[in-house]
């Protein structure tokens, strides 16, 4: 987990003006067009105020079930609620984090790995999170199957009796 050093300043204000290019009509076309889950929360309680339909494909909640909802209600977080525990108190003291690595549940309960990333804003006098979250679940299945490969040529080259050429 990467965290940034923000400016004594780190929460953000969100202002939509003309001479502000990210503001209004193209943060709308990043939020909804990216690959990768990103919602809006609130720190305090993890409330959700808006989510992209990446984030619907990933957890299998629609928009409509999740806004005003929190991740606690959702039942999102693993086992432990340490993950968002530290989430919560890193964002709150430092106001970003980046490649956070967590466990999360989808509708169906099903267990994932992913990596987010985020950064604080006042929004409606809240302190609230944007949220980019990455799904590694298969990247990290992978790696545990290549590993658990190579244990079982490493047994086999180590047991052989014989010479072995590669």
């Amino acid at each position: 987990m990467e965290e940034s050093n923000p400016s004594p300043d780190h929460h953000q204000s969100i202002e939509t003006t003309e001479s502000n290019p990210l503001s209004g009509e193209l943060c709308a076309r990043v939020f909804r067009s990216s690959p990768e889950s990103i919602t809006v929360s609130r720190v305090r309680d993890g409330v959700f105020i808006e989510v992209n339909e990446s984030f619907e494909r990933m957890s299998g909640y629609r928009r409509e079930d999740v806004i005003g909802r929190s991740s606690f209600d959702l039942s999102l977080w693993s086992d432990t609620l340490e993950d968002r525990t530290r989430l919560a108190e890193t964002l709150r003291t430092r106001g970003s984090v980046r490649d956070f690595p967590v466990a999360m549940r989808t509708k169906q309960g099903e267990l994932g790995h992913y990596l987010m990333s985020a950064e604080t804003l006042e929004y409606a006098g809240e302190l609230c999170a944007v949220v980019i979250t990455r799904d590694v679940t298969e990247s990290e299945r992978v790696q545990q199957e290549l590993h658990a490969s190579e244990e079982r040529y490493r047994t086999l080259f180590d047991k052989a009796s014989d010479a072995v050429f590669l």
